[in-house]
């Protein structure tokens, strides 16, 4: 039966398809009309574990650097300053930048070819042994190479803020090993610096006469003040499955021969009529340093990651002040310092998702200076911290937390005065991405501020006429909390969202008071504890990229809300907002960026600032090798005023307006050119200028 109904179907298949043909078939088919099937590759995606973003042809041949290119990607995490080059959080926290892994300086990555940057990541608390315990990373992931070199060389003419920048890099790569050389120069000339203030002290008994009233007016502005600062380092990498070494030696001078400033002074309530002084100074830095990075892969799946540095610094700092009648004031101070810390870690990644690390952390510092002039003195500052801990982290693609505890110890000597301290650091986040283009982020942090070891001094120095300043050895601990919230939303790649929210809270905060408490009853500026400090934020980081990525529009809103306690008690809440405009055409962009003012109380002292706005409109062009550029910087601002500071205490008042070069109209040019040689080349982690040695130096 069922052959018979096969073999039915069978004839009435072909029956109907052959036996009852038309009588005229046609000699060509109907054209049907296919609609146009465009695949957009996926340019940025998120996990719990991080956020991963790749750069588009026209980034990367109009950036110059790794901060221009973060800048032209618009990472809806960051905030880049395209005058400063400054990569920060949306909350204002620094990011260690690394490149394929390997730790860089801002300064170092400034080299960086945007050509060879295949993607870049981004992590908040990532357990990569790699990256050492650090907490907001980028990390740019390069082209591969199998062996070869380059040499880089950039230069940039500053006009209006005269500066001049030039460099050149090389590096050479063979099998596991390779090379880095940097040298450097750079030229700052300052002109039309200075402060315009008018000061009102309250004396109880000034000179032995009784109580006083003094305004002091003052209109300081510098002259030929000039800097020259000149680098060279030499880095060796050797990196294989297991060890990665990275070595590094680095030696800078910078000197500012001579800078002269002249005050113009006014005093009111009959003290002293009016006069002219002058302030001469001068300042040299000398610096070597060596920093090492050496990790290890260990068997049952531990790994070991060893930083250490060691620095050598000489700093001289010249001053005379020239009164009237006479009236002569010397401070110089000459100091030879020496630093070093060793930071190891040691990972166990138990499976994919868990991983314990344990870490320590020794530093010390020895600074000897001598203070010659009015006030004569020597100083000895000796400080040893430690640091110890355990952290935990459980990461999945869509849940991650992360859970950190120490400890840390520091003791210090400050010539004859000794005193310890310690206190805990506790850190916890928990992030959370249901889909790859959306991700939640908790934060909470505890640490303790430490008081600098220049505020800490217990000299007495001489300012002015009035004016005495001194460190306080009692300074404490600053205790803060820390909350954020952060949200990520990536729909498409022509659209990115983030809002960022943090809540800041620090007591007993490190602030300089002012009483009539200083030789023959002048007025003294001391350190001490007092108030506290609370910041809230709430922000808004929206891009769109249009045109078929050719514009590239984003806007930054941020609300603020600013309190002090204590001596200097104030509120401040305002609303700021950054925004970018970038257009691409051909080999060409254009890009603009503005900020708003600001105004706001310092978080360690009394003063309240209000910052003008700025902006910046930039043309360039970028082809193979070459990259040029043109900027120019707060080009409709023909003064030179800058910030305006004001301060009300019990015994002393000040109001302030700043002028700076950083606030004028600039225009820079600049020109990069990069050639390689061998049989292929990688541009990998690159050295540029490091900062000079710090200083214990009483400011």
């Amino acid at each position: 039966m069922k052959r018979i109904m096969i073999l039915s179907t069978l004839l009435s298949v072909w029956h109907g398809g052959y036996a009852q043909q038309p009588a005229e078939m046609p000699d060509s088919l109907d054209a049907g009309v296919l609609n146009e099937v465009v695949v957009e590759a996926q340019m940025q995606n998120t996990t719990a574990r991080m956020s991963t973003y790749i750069p588009g042809a026209r980034e990367k041949n109009a950036a110059k650097d790794a901060a221009s290119l973060l800048n032209l990607m618009a990472i809806p995490q960051l905030s880049v300053d395209p005058v400063a080059d400054a990569v920060k959080t949306l909350s204002g926290q620094p990011v260690s930048i690394f490149i394929d892994y390997v730790e860089a300086s801002s300064e170092d990555i400034s080299g960086l070819n945007p050509h060879d940057v295949k993607r870049v990541e981004y992590y908040d608390n990532t357990s990569d042994p790699r990256f050492s315990g650090k907490r907001y990373v980028i990390n740019f992931i390069m082209q591969k190479y199998e062996w070869g070199g380059y040499t880089k060389t950039d230069a940039t003419q500053s006009f209006g803020v005269i500066k001049t920048d030039a460099s050149v890099y090389s590096r050479m790569k063979y099998k596991s090993m390779s090379y880095d050389i940097y040298a450097g120069e750079q030229y700052n000339a300052v002109r039309n610096a200075g402060d315009e203030s008018v000061e009102d002290m309250r004396f109880t008994n000034l000179l032995g006469n009784g109580p006083a009233n003094v305004i002091r007016s003052n209109f300081s502005k510098t002259e030929n003040s000039h800097t020259n600062t000149n680098d060279i380092s030499f880095r060796a990498i050797y990196d294989s499955d297991k060890i990665q070494l990275n070595n590094r030696i680095g030696f800078s001078y910078a000197s500012s021969p001579e800078t002269e400033t002249t005050n113009n002074l006014l005093y009111g309530n009959d003290w002293s009529g009016s006069e002219t002084t002058r302030s001469i100074s001068s300042r040299s830095n000398m610096s070597a340093r060596y920093r090492g990075q050496h990790l290890f892969m260990l068997p049952e799946n531990l790994t070991l990651n060893i930083g250490m540095s060691f620095e050598y610094g000489n700093n001289k700092v010249n001053s005379l002040y020239c009164g009237s009648e006479g009236t002569s004031i010397t401070n110089n101070a000459y100091e030879k310092s020496y630093s070093g810390t060793i930071n190891p870690n040691l990972y166990w990644s138990i499976d994919d998702c868990h991983t314990l690390r344990a870490y320590a952390v020794g530093a010390w510092r020895d600074s000897k200076i001598d203070y010659q002039g009015n006030s004569s003195s020597r100083q000895s500052y000796k400080i040893d911290g430690y640091q110890a801990g355990a952290s935990y982290d459980f990461a999945t693609d869509s849940w991650s937390t992360h859970l950190n505890l120490g400890w840390t110890w520091q003791k210090n000597s400050i010539s004859n005065y000794k005193f310890n301290t310690s206190y805990p650091r506790i850190n916890a986040e928990v992030t959370y991405s249901p889909t790859q283009n959306s991700q939640l982020l908790a934060s909470y942090e505890y640490y303790e501020t430490m008081p600098t070891a220049s505020s800490t001094g217990p000299v007495v120095l001489q300012q002015d006429e009035l004016m005495y300043y001194s460190g306080n050895p009692e300074l404490k601990n600053s205790p803060s909390h820390e909350v954020g919230l952060q949200a990520v939303w990536l729909p498409s790649n022509k659209w990115q969202l983030a809002f960022s929210g943090f809540h800041y809270y620090i007591t007993d905060r490190r602030v300089s008071d002012y009483l009539p408490e200083g030789p023959d009853g002048k007025m003294l500026r001391f350190y001490t504890n007092n108030g506290n400090y609370v910041s809230t934020m709430i922000g808004i980081n929206a891009t769109a990229k249009l045109l078929g990525g050719r514009l590239t529009a984003r806007i930054n809103p941020r609300l603020w809300l600013r309190r002090t306690t204590g001596v200097f008690a104030m509120t401040r809440n305002e609303l700021t907002c950054t925004a970018q405009l970038s257009y691409f055409f051909g080999n060409f962009y254009t890009t603009g960026w503005y900020m708003t003012p600001s105004h706001y109380p310092d978080e360690n002292s009394g003063i309240e600032s209000k910052t003008s706005s700025q902006y910046q409109l930039q043309l360039g062009w970028g082809s193979g090798a070459w990259n040029l550029r043109v900027s120019a910087s707060n080009f409709l601002r023909s003064d030179w005023r800058a910030n305006r500071e004001i301060l009300r205490s019990e015994y002393y008042d000040m109001s302030r307006r700043v002028y700076s070069p950083s606030q004028h109209m600039g225009f820079a040019l600049t020109a990069t050119y990069t050639f390689g040689y061998g049989k292929r080349v990688e541009r990998d982690n690159e050295l540029k200028h490091e900062s000079s040695a710090s200083s214990a130096i009483l400011k």
